[in-house]
C-alpha cells in the first residue's frame, strides 16, 4: 500500500485488536501479530469457561476483521524500525504498538491458552466439565476474576459448596479508597454470602495433595483445612513483556516487567513506538475499559504523527481515564461496582455489563455485527 504509513501492532487482545482497526480506518497500513488466530472478548471468558452454551460471539477469527493483515506468530527480535517474527519473516514499520497484555492467575478460566478456536473450545469443554463434576470448589483470590467466577458458577449450578479465599482486608481491593469502592466490596461479599459462599478474608491458602487446601489466617488463629474437588487460583498478574529482553527495548522495562512510557504512551527512548494496556507502567488499575481508551487515544496520536512527523505535539493520557470505575458481574442478572464517588446498583451493572459482557460492543469496535446472547435457564434445585 504505497503512500500509507506502516503500523505494526504486537498483540491482538482488547487493546491491540481495537487499535489496529481504528488505525486502519485512519488510513494506516496495519499488520497485527498475535500467536492466536482469533481475537477474544476477555470479559466473557469466565462465563464461557463455566457454561460454554451461555455466551456466543466472543471468539472472532482475525480473518473476519477487515483492513488489518494478521500474522500468526510472535516477535523474536525487534528494533525501532523492524521486527523479526518467530516464523522468520521480517516486517519493516514506520510505527509500532506493543499490546501484549498480561497473564493473570485465572489461567485457562480467564484467558485462552491455545492458539486456535478448536483448542479454545476443547479448553472450555474441560473447564465446564470440572465445574459440573465438582461438589466442593475453592477459589483463591477475591479480585474481579475470583468474584465473577463464583457468580457464574452460582448462576448455572446448584448444590456446589464454594469457598472464596482472599488474603486482603476486603474483596475487590482498589487503590481508590472511596466510600463507593468500599461499598461495592461490601455488596459483593454480602451477595456471595447470601448465596451460600463461604468468604474467607485475611486468609492465605495452600493447596496440598488429594485436594486438601490449608487455610491460614493472616492475623493469627488456628489454621483449618477444606477438602476440594476443584481448586481455581485467581491471583497474581504479570505483564507479557519477557520477549522484549531480547530486543532493543529491554532498557525500557522497569523492575516489574512493565514498559516505561511517557505521558503520550510512547515507549521511553523511542518516538515511533507506543505501548498500551496492561504492559505499561502507567499508575492506574489495569482494566479492560482503560485499555480500550488507550487504544483509541494512541490511534489518534498515530494519525497526528503520520500527518505531521515524529516531533508533532501529541495528546497526553490522563491516568485512570476521564472517570474512575469498576463493574464486576455476579452472573448475567446482577453485579457490583462503582463509578467515581457512587456505588453502582446491581441493575446498572447488569444492564451495562453482565447481560452481554461487552461482546457486542467489542465486535462493533472491530467492524462486525453485534450478537444476541443466549437465554439460559438459571440453576434450579
Amino acid at each position: 500500500m504505497p503512500g500509507k504509513k506502516k503500523l505494526l501492532v504486537i498483540g491482538g487482545g482488547t487493546g491491540g485488536a481495537i487499535l489496529a482497526v481504528d488505525a486502519a480506518k485512519k488510513g494506516m497500513d496495519v499488520t497485527l501479530v498475535d500467536r492466536k488466530d482469533f481475537a477474544n472478548v476477555m470479559y466473557a471468558n469466565l462465563r464461557y469457561a463455566v457454561q460454554p452454551k451461555a455466551v456466543t460471539g466472543l471468539n472472532i477469527p482475525y480473518s473476519e476483521i477487515k483492513g488489518v493483515t494478521h500474522k500468526k506468530a510472535t516477535v523474536a527480535k525487534m528494533t525501532k524500525s523492524s521486527a523479526e517474527l518467530s516464523t522468520g519473516e521480517v516486517i519493516d514499520f514506520d510505527f509500532a504498538v506493543i499490546a501484549t497484555g498480561s497473564t493473570n492467575g485465572g489461567g485457562v478460566w480467564a484467558q485462552p491458552q491455545g492458539t486456535t478456536l478448536a483448542e479454545r473450545e476443547a479448553e472450555v469443554k474441560e473447564t465446564s466439565a470440572k465445574v459440573a463434576a465438582a461438589k466442593n470448589i475453592v477459589i483463591v483470590g477475591g479480585g474481579p476474576v475470583g468474584v465473577e467466577l463464583a457468580g457464574e458458577i452460582l448462576e448455572y449450578y446448584v448444590g456446589k459448596k464454594i469457598t472464596l479465599v482472599h488474603s486482603g482486608e476486603r474483596l475487590l481491593e482498589s487503590p481508590y479508597n472511596r466510600d463507593s469502592v468500599v461499598g461495592s466490596a461490601t455488596n459483593a461479599a454480602a451477595w456471595l454470602k447470601q448465596h451460600g459462599v463461604d468468604v474467607k478474608l485475611n486468609t492465605r491458602a495452600e493447596e496440598g495433595a488429594g485436594g486438601v487446601v490449608r487455610l491460614t489466617p493472616k492475623k493469627g488463629g488456628e489454621a483449618t483445612t477444606v477438602q476440594a474437588d476443584l481448586v481455581v487460583w485467581a491471583v497474581g498478574s504479570k505483564p507479557n513483556t519477557e520477549w522484549l529482553n531480547a530486543t532493543d527495548f529491554a532498557s525500557a522495562l522497569d523492575g516489574s516487567g512493565h514498559i516505561q512510557v511517557g505521558p503520550d504512551l510512547r515507549v521511553k527512548g523511542f518516538k515511533n513506538v507506543f505501548a498500551v494496556g496492561d504492559v505499561t507502567d502507567v499508575k492506574e488499575e489495569k482494566l479492560g475499559f482503560l485499555t480500550t481508551m488507550h487504544a483509541h487515544a494512541t490511534a489518534a496520536n498515530l494519525a497526528v504523527l503520520a500527518a505531521k512527523g515524529e516531533d508533532a505535539k501529541l495528546a497526553p493520557w490522563k491516568p485512570g481515564g476521564p472517570f474512575k470505575g469498576l463493574f464486576v458481574t455476579l452472573g448475567p442478572k446482577g453485579g457490583v461496582g462503582f463509578m467515581m464517588c457512587c456505588t453502582a446498583p446491581s441493575c446498572m451493572v447488569a444492564s451495562m455489563k453482565s447481560k452481554d459482557l461487552f461482546v457486542s460492543q467489542f465486535r462493533q469496535e472491530l467492524g462486525l455485527n453485534p450478537v444476541t446472547q443466549p437465554t439460559m435457564p438459571a440453576a434450579s434445585a
